[in-house]
């Protein structure tokens, strides 16, 4: 020791004080470092699991919105297998009632056809039929007038005959305007 410090050990008590002092200060320091470590160690676990459970809770929630998003995906399939179907079977009863319509329509104008020579051959018959009997009344009226001629009865049964006439070409044109139509 140098000497000063020689003079200085002598006015310092036994044990030295400073020298407890540091050991019961690093006692306190080691002890609360201990400590601090421990709180911090346990505070890294809490974190720890804290951070599990939010990871497991963010994996079951994107699981659940997968599981969503898988059944919203299948409705989505159902329903546009579904439209497609529908879509499928209106084109299909519209080429089938295309088809059924062009049968209808030729089946009609054959049916027309078939009516109109039938409504000709029934005119034609008709026609020959009114023109003969036309024919006959006029010989007749004329072999009326030839046997009464001059007398006033001769005149009236004139005017008979020509009424039976008219009403006979009267019923036959109207024969005709029925089955024109």
């Amino acid at each position: 020791m140098a000497p000063e410090d020689e003079s200085l050990g002598e006015l310092l008590p036994r044990p030295d004080p400073t020298r407890l002092t540091t050991e019961a200060l690093m006692r306190e320091i080691s002890r609360v470092d201990k400590q601090f470590t421990a709180a911090l160690d346990n505070l890294l676990e809490f974190h720890k699991l804290d951070l599990q459970r939010i990871e497991q809770v963010l994996t079951e929630k994107q699981n659940i919105g997968m599981n969503i998003v898988h059944g919203l995906r299948e409705v989505y399939d159902e329903k546009l297998t579904a439209v497609q179907l529908q879509f499928d079977l209106i084109e299909r009863q519209r080429v089938e009632l295309r088809a059924n319509t062009g049968k209808a329509l030729d089946a009609a104008l054959a049916a027309n056809k078939d009516s109109l020579e039938s409504l000709g051959h029934t005119y034609n018959t008709s026609h020959v039929a009114l023109v003969a009997l036309v024919d006959d009344i006029k010989s007749r009226v004329t072999a009326l007038e030839a046997m009464r001629m001059g007398s006033k009865e001769t005149n009236a049964g004139l005017y008979a005959v020509m009424g039976v006439i008219l009403t006979i070409v009267w019923i036959a044109i109207t024969i005709l305007a029925l089955y024109g139509k």
